[in-house]
This record gives C-alpha cells, sequence and structure tokens, in this order.
C-alpha cells in the first residue's frame, strides 16, 4: 500500500505544472512520510502474527502425561519424550508424528527404569486438534524392583581398611528397598570419596555391576572396589622464610604420617590462613613422586603484610563522637608473636590499650595474651580513670572460647558524694558458646556467656568479692522476613561493703546494648543526693521483632527491661520501648531506634540510639 502510495505521487509529479506541483506533491508528501512507515510496520506486523498463527496451528504438540506418579518421575518421562525436543521452527508433518508417537512407549519406559520401576503398562495416543497436536501418555509404573543381593567386595590395602568395613554395612541396609539409581550411584560415589579420604586416592571400581531381572522385579548389585595402596604424608616443607617451620608444623592439623586426605588438606590450608600470618596459602603434592606410599606435601605461602593501620570516626549515642586509631604487628619474629595497639578518644569514655599475643600449645586455638589499659570514663556523676594489667590464658574452638586469666586493677573514682581509690589483684574465668548460619547477619542463632571472677584484701586488694555473670542472646528467622531476638543478662556480686568496690565493677543499665529510652547507666541505685552509685546486682531482657520491609532494610519493634538493685527487695524493672529501621549490611547491622521510657511518653523523652555490630 505504500509503495503504491508513492508512485502515485512521482507520476502526479511528472505530470504537473512546475509551480503548482510543488504545492500539490508537498501536500502529498507530508502524510506519505507521516503514514508509510506505520503502514509497512502494520502490514509487517500482520504478516508476522499469521506466521505465527499458522506455526502453533501446524507445530503446537500438548504433552498429558497421566497416573501414579510423582513430580520427578513425571518430568523425567517429559525430558525423555522426543516430542519435547522438537524444534518449533521446523514444521510436523503427519508422518513425523506417527514415529515420534510410536517411539514414546519406549521413551517412557527408559524415563521410569532410574525410579526402580522396569515393568510399567503404558499405554500412547495422539490426535490432531484446531490448536495442533495432543499426545496423551497414560502411565501405571507397576510392580518396583527390589534390591535382593548386594555384593561389595574390596582389595588393595585398604581391604580391611575400618571405617570402609563399616561403610560396607551401611551399603547393604538398602537390601530390600526400590533400586533408584540415583541413590546407588550416590552410595558408589560417597564409598570412592570415603576410601579417597582414607588415603586410597587411586582407589577405583574393578568391577561395578547391576543385574535386573525384570520376571521378579529385583536387582542383584556387584561392587569391585580396588584401594591400590595408601598413601600418607611424607613431610610438610613449608617455604616460609618469616616463620619458624616448628610454629607452621603446631598449627597444621596434618602431621607427617597422616593418611593424604584432600579435605584434612584444605583444613590445614584454612588453619594456615586464619592466623592472619598469610595472604596467600597453597597446598601441592605429586602422587608420582611418592617412596612407599610416603607424599612429601609442599606448603606455599605468601606473607600478609607485617604491619596494618586503621584510622576510624565515629558517632555512638553511649560515647558521643570518638575516634580509632589501630596499629597492628602481625608477626613481631619468627615465633609468631603478634602485638596491636589502640587509641579510642571519645567524650565520655576515652582508652588506650595494647595487646602482646604468643602462640602456644595447639597455635591455631591456644594463646597466651598479655593486656595493658589506661582508661577514662565520665557519665552522670561518676568520674573514674583506670589502669588495668592482665594476664590471660585462651583456648579456642570453632564454637566457642574458653579463657582464664589475673588482672591487676588500680582505679581512682568519684561517685558524688564519696571517692576512693581501689587496687585489686583479680583471678577469673570466662566462657563463651555460640551457634549461628552466620555471625554478622544472622537468621537463626544462640550465643551464651558466662563469667566468674573476684579478690580477696589479704592478696594484693584493697576489698573482696565475688562477681557471676551469665547472658546469652538468640535470633529465629520464620515466615522469611521477620526475625524474633532476644538477650539477656543476670548478675551478682558479693562484698561487704559496696563503697569499696570500683565503679567499673558495679552494675547500670540503660543506654544502646542495655534498656534503650534511657541513658548510658543511667538506671541503677542513687544515694541521699540522687546520684548515681550503681548496684551489686543486675536483671535485663530485651525482646524485639524485626521485620524485612525490602532488599536488606527492616523495620523493629522493641521491647528492653532491667533492674539493678543492692538488695533484692528493692526489685523493681525498669523499662523502654520503641521502634527501629535497620540496614543488614554485609559487615553488619546498622541500627537507628527510637525509644522512651514506658512509663514516661512524651516527645521530651523519646531518646535516639545508633549503633553498628554483628549479630552475635
Amino acid at each position: 500500500m505504500a509503495e503504491l502510495y508513492f508512485f502515485f505521487i512521482i507520476t502526479f509529479w511528472r505530470h504537473s505544472t512546475k509551480g503548482c506541483g510543488f504545492v500539490l506533491l508537498s501536500g502529498l508528501l507530508l502524510p506519505a512520510i507521516l503514514f508509510a512507515p506505520a503502514l509497512c510496520m502494520a502490514e509487517k506486523g500482520a504478516t508476522s502474527a499469521e506466521a505465527a498463527d499458522a506455526r502453533v496451528k501446524k507445530e503446537s504438540v500438548q504433552l498429558l502425561i497421566e497416573g501414579k506418579l510423582n513430580e520427578a518421575q513425571q518430568t523425567n518421562i517429559r525430558n525423555f519424550l522426543s516430542f519435547s525436543k522438537l524444534d518449533p521452527e521446523l514444521p510436523l508433518s503427519e508422518a513425523m508424528f506417527a514415529y515420534y508417537l510410536d517411539k514414546a512407549k519406549k521413551e517412557a519406559s527408559t524415563a521410569l527404569e532410574p525410579f526402580g520401576y522396569y515393568n510399567p503398562t503404558i499405554n500412547v495416543s495422539g490426535e490432531k486438534t484446531a490448536q495442533g497436536w495432543t499426545v496423551r501418555v497414560q502411565v501405571d509404573p507397576g510392580k518396583a524392583v527390589r534390591v535382593n543381593t548386594i555384593d561389595l567386595i574390596y582389595s588393595g590395602e585398604g581391604e580391611q581398611e575400618r571405617d570402609l568395613l563399616r561403610a560396607r554395612d551401611s551399603f547393604a541396609l538398602s537390601k530390600g528397598e526400590v533400586f533408584n539409581h540415583s541413590v546407588y550411584e550416590q552410595n558408589k560415589s560417597s564409598l570412592l570419596d570415603l576410601a579417597t579420604e582414607l588415603g586410597y586416592p587411586r582407589a577405583r571400581y574393578a568391577t561395578s555391576r547391576v543385574e535386573v531381572r525384570r520376571t521378579d522385579s529385583s536387582a542383584n548389585v556387584f561392587l569391585h572396589l580396588d584401594t591400590d595402596i595408601r598413601y600418607t604424608v611424607a613431610a610438610l616443607n613449608f617455604d616460609s622464610t618469616y616463620l619458624d617451620q616448628n610454629l607452621l608444623r603446631k598449627i597444621s592439623p596434618v602431621h607427617e604420617g597422616d593418611a593424604l586426605s584432600p579435605n584434612a588438606l584444605t583444613a590445614m590450608r584454612q588453619a594456615l590462613y586464619d592466623t592472619n600470618y598469610f595472604s596467600t596459602v597453597d597446598v601441592s603434592y605429586d602422587l608420582d613422586a611418592a617412596i612407599n606410599g610416603k607424599v612429601p606435601v609442599e606448603v606455599l605461602t605468601t606473607p600478609a603484610p607485617r604491619n596494618r593501620y586503621g584510622f576510624g570516626l565515629g558517632y555512638g549515642t553511649d560515647t558521643g563522637a570518638r575516634a580509632t586509631l589501630d596499629y597492628s604487628n602481625r608477626y613481631l619474629n619468627r615465633k609468631g608473636h603478634q602485638l596491636d595497639v589502640r587509641l579510642r578518644p571519645s567524650e565520655r569514655l576515652s582508652s588506650f590499650a595494647g595487646m602482646y599475643g604468643i602462640p602456644i600449645g595447639d597455635p591455631s586455638k591456644d594463646r597466651l595474651t598479655i593486656n595493658s589499659a589506661y582508661q577514662t570514663e565520665s557519665f552522670a556523676n561518676i568520674d573514674t580513670t583506670s589502669w588495668l594489667t592482665k594476664v590471660s590464658r585462651e583456648h579456642n574452638w570453632s564454637n566457642g572460647q574458653i579463657a582464664v586469666y589475673l588482672q591487676y586493677l588500680d582505679e581512682k573514682y568519684d561517685t558524688g558524694l564519696r571517692s576512693g581509690h581501689a587496687s585489686l589483684l583479680i583471678p577469673g574465668i570466662s566462657a563463651s558458646l555460640f551457634f549461628a548460619d552466620n555471625r554478622i547477619n544472622t537468621g537463626r542463632g544462640v550465643r551464651l556467656w558466662a563469667s566468674l571472677e573476684g579478690s580477696e584484701d589479704e592478696l594484693l586488694a584493697s576489698t573482696s568479692f565475688i562477681q557471676a555473670k551469665v547472658g546469652g542472646k538468640g535470633i529465629y528467622t520464620f515466615f522469611d522476613d521477620w526475625r524474633f531476638i532476644t538477650r539477656g543478662q543476670i548478675g551478682t556480686s558479693w562484698t561487704d561493703d559496696l563503697g569499696d568496690l570500683p565503679p567499673s565493677l558495679r552494675f547500670y543499665a540503660g543506654g544502646d546494648q542495655s534498656v534503650r529510652g534511657f541513658g548510658y547507666k543511667k538506671i541503677a541505685p542513687r544515694d541521699e543526693e540522687k546520684n548515681i552509685i550503681g548496684g551489686r546486682h543486675l536483671m535485663v531482657y530485651s525482646v524485639e521483632l524485626e521485620r524485612i520491609l525490602f532488599g536488606s532494610y527492616a523495620l523493629a519493634a522493641f521491647y528492653d527491661s532491667a533492674a539493678v538493685m543492692n538488695d533484692y527487695s528493692d526489685y523493681t524493672m525498669i523499662s523502654g520501648a520503641g521502634i527501629g529501621f535497620h540496614w543488614n549490611a554485609p559487615f553488619g547491622q546498622l541500627r537507628l531506634d527510637l525509644a522512651a521510657p514506658v512509663e514516661d511518653v512524651q516527645w521530651k523523652t523519646i531518646r535516639i540510639h545508633f549503633t553498628l555490630g554483628t549479630d552475635l
């Protein structure tokens, strides 16, 4: 149509006079420019739509699979049928349809064999309709083939390996069960993996055969696993020149004479990397270099930068404006000693601390640390200046830590009506335990901790006391977008005169990590002039419900409550509640909370709490 329109314009121009031809041509050319593309597109669209309709009518195949089948079986039948593999761009003739229809019964039968069904009854029918082709596959899977016998034998040096013999007994438990190809192959693969982990990396199946008897629906399994020789670690060769070889051998969970286990070597690589001594750790070995089954293992390392520096600025509603200066030396010497120094000035709490770490015992788990810290703190009516020196022996494992320590605290303080100076030699023990899917952004997890410490006035201490604390935090995700978060702590102190106990060892509540809606350490017993003095006993808990809004952003509602007292008869819970907006960042959770005291909710009592940290 567009072509005829342009032809008419050209013809008219040739027969028109020069003067009026331009005017008339303009009147005809403008609509041509405007409507010709649309006409062309409309014709093209109509042609494409007609072709698509024709193709659907000619080549569409609808597969209907019926019978007592589970979803996996239906999917496998559909995938096996040739009809599912047809190219929709190619025409499907009646002859080709009949050919594929004839193959469908055998294909459906083959598709059921991996599930243990070798004698199905299958009816296949097909017809041509106005919408295309319809294929109906009706299936009765019949009686399942069950395992009759399992003949599993070993040869090679692992023939009497205890773990392999135990695995054979477990394999035999499948006798009498439906012969499922996938389960069978998984068992075979697991057995081969076990042999590899036990030091038989060249283990192979000399025989792997299954005889299926359709007449009685039974299967006989024949397996012969040849383990070949057992390979062990001949020696661990570390290429590190800046750390002592004996230190690295202590860190390594793999030792000379151990079975050559790929998983154990991977664990060794991770243990070395976790020390922070290295930026890269690579492990290599060559079975062909083995002598009598003993394989040299090479550990190639790249040192991490010896010195690390850090600087940060921030703000916390408990501490006010703050800064951080960090320095770390990852390896002071060949023995792997480490040094950390940190300066943290802030409006209310400032400290200058250092930590010297010495690997001992199993260096990947055990450490002796010497800590020293100078600290000043000012909150409400209390001012303190303290110097703390602490020697601690720590043992770590994958889910926790236990530490025994001896610390010396020298603290000067002023609480308003009373000031003092305490010097205490304090032995103690602390432990923590956690289970979590992710400690930074936790879906489900729990963390528990406890400590016990004290001093005796006849042993380099100005007063005697015993203090016990226990606490925990739990997180539970439900309905994917909801999290329930709870935490709690109980603490108690035994001492003759609370006034002789320095403020840093007394109990308080209130603030970002305690009871929101109250200022930092504002919940505590007071003297006759209403000065905060702290308490002997503490009880605090919090419940919070968090809902994901979108992405990693969430809205929360919470209720915190605490009691701080010098006598249990003075027990009174003081509570705060509010809402929060949280961002679950890759490095932790950024929390902006608004809260107020439950018994005094008004605009002027609402407090903002801003925190950043990991979930557990």
